[in-house]
């Protein structure tokens, strides 16, 4: 069961809402040092894991085999044309007048939340991970991360930053499922 990727689109949709309620009440230099500790926490993350993994065969394979087929089926192009999409669908229902931003600056923000949350390294090696091996405390710690992210984000955009938890519960469910297919073609037999 994808427990860390259940407990991580709760948390984008949870730091959503509590963003929206606080509004702007966060100062802009509190959110730009804040922002500096999120990266810093996300490259202690990445290094300390790169040390303690057990399956980077498999880890190794699946990024190499999901490059070739992204480049192929030009990936990246659909995600942002999706992200788009979405981002044209949610600014229909919710306006960026109530933000105090431009239309435009609304509009990149928002893509940029969703791909952020949708398509982050760690969230996609977090699935991966907790689909192969059971361990999801990767995802458990950027659950963390990613509450407090979407809490900034949403005190400009609103509401619109929970509605992200959807596609992004959706992308890593599928790299979950496909991790518990590929880790019996890296391990050696007994």
């Amino acid at each position: 069961m994808p427990i860390g990727v259940i407990v991580n689109a709760l948390s984008v949709a949870i730091g959503g809402l509590l963003g929206a309620a606080l509004g702007n009440r966060l100062t802009d230099s509190f959110k730009e040092k804040i922002n500096m500790i999120f990266g810093c926490c996300s490259m202690a993350m990445g290094i300390s894991t790169i040390v303690l993994m057990q399956n980077m065969p498999a880890v190794v394979f699946s990024v190499i085999i999901g490059t070739g087929i992204g480049l192929a089926v030009r990936l990246g192009e659909r995600i942002n044309r999706a992200g788009g999409v979405m981002q044209w669908l949610v600014s229909r229902f919710i306006k960026a007048d109530s933000s105090g931003i431009s239309r435009e600056e609304f509009d990149a923000t928002l893509l940029t939340v969703i791909v952020l949350f949708c398509a982050s390294g760690t969230g996609i090696y977090g699935s991966m991970v907790a689909g192969m091996s059971g361990d999801n405390s990767v995802l458990f710690a950027k659950s963390i991360l990613d509450l407090f992210t979407a809490l900034i984000f949403a005190c400009t955009l609103g509401a619109v930053v929970s509605v992200v938890a959807v596609p992004q519960f959706v992308f890593f469910a599928i790299l979950f499922a496909l991790g518990e297919v590929i880790i019996p073609h890296t391990q050696r037999p007994v």
